[in-house]
């Protein structure tokens, strides 16, 4: 259903007939393709992001539709544990610089521990990229890289899978929403050695023809949610309780069709007694993020 149809849908289903409540009708249907998809580990909602590390820092944006993480890595390899915010604090009074070891999600921003020693490598381009498809770059030198990773040159993010003594290849051009595009020799290239994946937040539907990348077969669930917006509006609460109800009933279908997104919203693998930052058994798997 667009969101168009999902709006009528409501509209009939409430018998409301005034164009003016269009615009509450859309911020509802939006309110509830948010919460239905929240929760819930969708497949299309998992994406990655990345980051260059800055020296000495331990606080780090996420992207813009960042909503819950799923793993954190270290140039392709070091696996970060999840702490909660008091361990981190704790942690964090030390100052410690070094490879970086854990992590906490707190008010939408990555917080690391320990911070990383110096910034991200940097180096150059030895060749221009000619179109926005090519799929090898020459670097002035790849020996800080590892075999695959992120990038970024100008305001293009690239993601490659493999690496050659002087090139990356394989390369994956405008990835994290970026724009794919030509790039000068000597262009500056900065690694960007921090990744996570993680659970993204739905984009609101604005346009008429717009429709939700909830699955087709949950769309009743959208209108039942913005009915009771409107019951709730109208102070017909038990409507409004009714319609959620009905609301609940799909998207509890959908959790037990989809299985439940991971815990790491709200915890952690450790308990909340005093970290041993140094312990052999915390030490950072090796992996990549898949």
């Amino acid at each position: 259903m667009t969101l168009d149809e999902t709006r009528i849908a409501t509209e009939n289903f409430c018998t409301i007939t005034a164009d003016s409540q269009d615009t509450f009708l859309d911020q509802s249907i939006n309110d509830g393709q948010a919460d239905f998809s929240r929760d819930i580990n969708w497949s299309f909602l998992e994406t990655k992001g990345s980051l260059s590390s800055v020296a000495s820092q331990y606080i780090y944006a996420l992207a813009d539709n960042f909503d819950t993480m799923k793993a954190v890595i270290y140039k392709q390899k070091y696996y970060l544990h999840p702490i909660s915010y008091a361990q981190f604090m704790r942690l964090s009074q030390s100052h410690s610089v070094g490879i970086p070891r854990f992590y906490v999600i707190h008010e939408g921003k990555l917080k690391l521990f320990p911070a990383l020693e110096d910034d991200a490598d940097t180096t150059t381009l030895s060749a221009a990229v000619a179109n926005a498809s090519v799929a090898s770059i020459s670097l002035t030198l790849t020996t800080a890289l590892e075999n695959r990773g992120r990038g970024i040159i100008d305001d293009e993010v690239v993601d490659w899978q493999a690496m050659t003594s002087t090139q990356i290849i394989l390369c994956t051009r405008g990835s994290e929403a970026t724009t794919a595009a030509t790039h000068s020799n000597g262009a500056t290239f900065t690694y960007r050695d921090l990744e996570y994946s993680y659970y993204k937040t739905l984009s609101d539907l604005s346009a008429d023809d717009d429709t939700s990348d909830i699955p087709v077969r949950y769309h009743e669930a959208l209108v039942f949610y913005a009915s009771s917006k409107w019951y709730e509006k109208t102070e017909n609460l038990n409507m409004s309780e009714n319609m959620f109800n009905k609301y609940l009933i799909i998207k509890n279908q959908a959790k037990a069709d989809l299985g439940l997104k991971q815990e790491q919203r709200f915890s952690t693998v450790l308990d909340d007694a005093e970290v041993d930052v140094w312990a052999d058994n915390l030490t950072p798997k090796r992996g990549s993020l898949s």
